[in-house]
């Protein structure tokens, strides 16, 4: 399992080789890798006090140690109930001098999903309830509720308006029913669902209000 995988590679950060065939000589430091930071999907796991992260697109080998990465561990272990484990990470990281991550922003984590499998394109905005009853998605066409039991609901998207306080608002209205949307740029820990994500919503549609936690899905 991938899981698996990322603590053998903790272990093997431990211990920095030479591979066979390099032109580097022994006792002889590569140059340094250094990346600016984008916006980066892939698992982050803590064990034994020490973290490693692999990007979505590439291969668990390819795993690197995190530098400074207090808030991060912090992070895993509260998804995990405050033991060693792994988290989904949607983050902007980079990659210093020594070759480990840079995590500069924390966009979302969570524990349990489908992670490097899940969809991220085609939408701008999306936020949910813990329990899934409802979820609220922007594309650049369309922004739809959806509720449990009940027929989805569709409005004409238009670009979220700013309003001041780190808020972006949205209102349209479809047939009889009009929907208001805040989005504010809080970060917003649900409990339930072992989530964190950098931005919360509340909205009300037909008079019922709703909160939860929302994130950004195109890279920016």
């Amino acid at each position: 399992m991938r899981f698996h995988a990322l603590l053998l590679s903790l272990t093997l950060l431990a211990a920095p080789a030479v591979a066979a065939g390099s032109d580097v000589a022994p006792g002889t430091a590569a140059a340094p890798t250094v990346e600016p930071a984008g916006r980066r999907l892939g698992e982050l796991v803590l064990a034994r006090g020490q973290l490693a992260f692999a990007p979505c697109r590439g291969v668990v080998a390819a795993a690197h140690g995190v530098a400074a990465g207090g808030e991060a561990a912090a992070l895993v272990a509260r998804l995990n109930g405050g033991a060693d484990g792994s988290v989904f990470l949607d983050a902007d990281i980079g990659r210093d001098a020594d070759g480990r991550w840079r995590i500069e922003r924390i966009r979302r984590a969570y524990r349990d999903g489908p992670r490097c499998l899940e969809d991220l394109g085609g939408f701008v905005w999306r936020a949910s309830a813990g329990d899934d009853s409802w979820t609220l998605s922007s594309s650049r066409r369309y922004v739809s509720v959806r509720r449990a039991g009940q027929p989805a609901l569709f409005f004409r998207y238009r670009p979220f308006a700013p309003a001041g306080d780190g808020q972006w608002t949205f209102a349209a209205r479809t047939g009889d029913t009009s929907i208001n949307v805040v989005l504010r740029g809080k970060r917003c820990f649900d409990e339930s669902a072992r989530r964190l994500t950098d931005w919360s919503v509340r909205f009300t549609l037909g008079g019922t209000e709703y909160t939860g936690c929302a994130w950004s899905g195109e890279p920016g």
